[in-house]
């Protein structure tokens, strides 16, 4: 491969940071739009959509307005996203500025891409890496350090070629993760359809072959065989040590959509009189009574034996056995159900909650016990399918994220052009050498600045 490689700054023309602004200055009043750090994406780019606005006079205005072409890094910011960098092709008929924690380089005779492609790849976030300097709240990347990296050099024909391939594969990319990223939702549209057509009867309609989906209304206080709210710990008394005595499970356990989890689980100490009063048993409706606005009226089915004890944010509830907790589960997961949480749910500003008599008053549609554990059966079948769907996606994803540095590792180990190579030597020798570029680009500085 005829690359050869030179430091940074011989590939350089001119450099200099944006416009400084601060933000009391910052206003929609203002005249002209300033692109900000914040503007700029991990992977190079540009987000126009939120731009705010400063004033600037005419040669501030005729310095720092940006081109197309334009390559842009930013210089401060913090540890994991300082570094950032591509090239500005926004086509605006109003002049756009840019923030002084952005720099704006100028290169003779390399194609800017190129730059920014090496510095988004792994090989060039490894030396940007290594010469960015942190605190513990930001991090900055000097000039002077910048300016010293090696970089390759490319004959100038292969540039152009290595650029347009990767444009082309890092479009695809895009529109892969794209995709994959509207699924979660088409997937949470899913199973709330599933759950409509759950309460709705309409999930067993074949099961019952034609007959009439019947139910009787019932509050949970009718059919309850017990109502129990959880014990009080204070944070003082929790521990994350399993031999701090007995799991404790709380509001955070409960997930936000389906289901329970034992991630961050703290031990309390409890005498035998509490565990007995409190320990769960599989097949416990547990209901998030208090909680943030959002959150408040959580639910899930225990089904992780016993040996657990919970929280005073929790209910409790034991049913009758001709009743299904699981169909309970259900309905309260449906919009039917939420749109009576809804109803009685008691909010401030920084917490709600939900009372024990209103939710105990609420009346529930109960089909037949025989059909309340078909439509569990089916709505946790269909969930089970939902679950593996996502799964797949969450697979997907994390290899089309690594897609992007093996499509850059290739361009920059001489992989995406090499057939290229062997057709246009040519192109790649002589005059058109890299070396002959380095000392060309070398030239043309000298005399520019002369």
């Amino acid at each position: 491969m005829c690359w050869t490689s030179t430091k940074f700054e011989e590939l350089v023309l001119n450099s200099f940071t944006g416009l400084v602004r601060s933000a009391s200055e910052q206003s929609a009043e203002n005249e002209y739009a300033y692109l900000k750090m914040n503007n700029l994406s991990s992977s190079g780019k540009f987000e126009l959509t939120n731009l705010v606005k400063v004033s600037a006079t005419d040669s501030e205005v005729k310095k720092y307005t940006l081109q197309s072409g334009d390559f842009i890094f930013n210089t401060r910011n913090s540890v994991e996203l300082v570094g950032k960098c591509g090239v500005f092709d926004a086509i605006s008929t109003r002049p756009i500025l840019f923030n002084n924690n952005l720099l704006k380089i100028t290169f003779v005779h390399t194609d800017p891409k190129i730059i920014a492609h090496w510095l988004n790849s792994a090989f060039g976030k490894e030396q940007l890496k290594s010469i960015t300097s942190a605190t513990t709240s930001v991090a900055a990347i000097y000039q002077k350090q910048l300016m010293a990296l090696n970089i390759p050099v490319i004959p100038l024909a292969e540039q152009k070629v290595i650029a347009a391939k990767l444009d082309e594969l890092l479009a695809q990319v895009d529109i892969l993760k794209t995709r994959l990223t509207t699924i979660p939702t088409l997937l949470k549209r899913f199973r709330q359809s599933v759950l409509a057509a759950a309460v709705s009867g309409k999930l067993t309609e074949e099961w019952r072959g034609g007959a009439n989906y019947v139910v009787n209304e019932k509050s949970i206080s009718q059919i309850a065989e017990s109502l129990q709210v959880g014990i009080v710990r204070a944070a003082t008394e929790q521990s994350n040590n399993a031999s701090g005595g007995i799991p404790y499970f709380k509001m955070n356990n409960i997930n936000s959509f389906w289901g329970w989890n034992a991630e961050a689980i703290v031990y309390v100490e409890c005498g035998q009189s509490d565990i007995k009063k409190y320990e769960l048993c599989d097949g416990d409706w547990l209901f998030n009574t208090r909680n943030s606005t959002e959150l408040v009226g959580k639910s899930c089915v225990w089904s992780g034996g016993k040996g657990f004890i919970y929280n005073n944010n929790i209910l409790r509830v034991r049913l009758q056995p001709e009743y299904c907790t699981k169909y309970l589960e259900v309905w309260f997961r449906s919009d039917k159900g939420r749109d009576q949480l809804g109803e009685i749910k008691s909010a401030t500003t920084s917490v709600a909650a939900i009372y024990q008599k209103q939710l105990t008053n609420l009346l529930i549609e109960f089909p037949s016990y025989q059909e309340q554990t078909e439509i569990v059966r089916r709505v946790e079948q269909l969930f089970a399918f939902a679950d593996q769907i996502e799964q797949q996606v969450k697979n997907a994803q994390s290899r089309v994220n690594n897609l992007t540095q093996s499509i850059l590792a290739k361009a920059f180990r001489g992989e995406l052009t090499a057939d290229w190579r062997a057709a246009n030597t040519h192109l790649i020798t002589g005059e058109n050498s890299a070396q002959a570029l380095l000392a060309k680009i070398k030239s043309d500085k000298t005399k520019r600045k002369a």
